[in-house]
């Protein structure tokens, strides 16, 4: 089955581009309390420079967790296969293993208000509802994706947008003392470099999967 990319195919041009419309970015961005962005966290442990754990977070959390359950979120939510979309939010947190759960939960379920603008697709609206009788918990990759599909958004542009806000959200606060602020200023820029290439190699592969036997035809 051939894909149709919503708003166009991902492009190859260089850097995280901000297609995005600024009063689409701002919905998108979440509310991000300090405690949620605080470092070090348990997995940096002593470590007085950050950078080696968020080049870490980027790769291992942020790209190969996060960005696929967006993915996944959003093209269940296309093509309105609410089951699916229910046994995703309640699988999701052994995908994650502890790392950073809580944190998820609380900023997806600040998100979900927002959503509650979507009432009248019939998917969203049983989501919510699902949320609100306790059959899921609204992480905030799901909701992320959700929210996507729901204003038919690129998923190219949003995925960058939800990696450059995490990434920056966590660098911003965590800059060493000894580091100048322009130095930090260039090493955020070269945190974010590596984000385009990676979509381009998601994509594919990621609706390839949705698109399995084994995943076809459920609602």
């Amino acid at each position: 089955m051939s894909r149709a990319f919503p708003n166009g195919a991902p492009s190859s041009e260089g850097g995280v581009p901000h297609t995005l419309s600024p009063s689409i970015q701002e919905w998108l961005t979440p509310t991000l309390p300090e405690e949620d962005l605080q470092l070090p966290h348990p997995t940096l442990g002593a470590q007085a420079d950050p950078r080696p754990f968020l080049e870490s977070h980027r790769d291992s959390v942020v790209i190969a967790l996060d960005w696929p359950v967006i993915l996944e979120a959003a093209e269940l939510t296309r093509l309105g296969r609410y089951r699916d979309l229910i046994e995703l939010d309640q699988n999701y947190p052994a995908r994650r293993a502890g790392q950073w759960t809580e944190a998820s939960f609380r900023v997806g379920r600040r998100q979900l208000s927002r959503l509650k603008a979507c009432r009248d697709l019939r998917l969203v609206q049983r989501y919510l509802s699902a949320v609100e009788n306790g059959q899921a918990h609204a992480w905030n990759p799901i909701v992320f994706g959700v929210a996507l599909a729901a204003f038919n958004l690129p998923y190219r542009s949003g995925l960058l947008h939800y990696a450059s806000t995490l990434l920056r959200g966590f660098a911003e606060r965590c800059r060493p003392q000894n580091v100048p602020i322009d130095d930090w200023t260039v090493w955020m820029n070269s945190l974010e470099a590596p984000l385009p290439e990676a979509v381009q190699r998601l994509l594919p592969s990621a609706f390839t999967a949705l698109e399995s036997p084994s995943r076809a035809g459920r609602s």
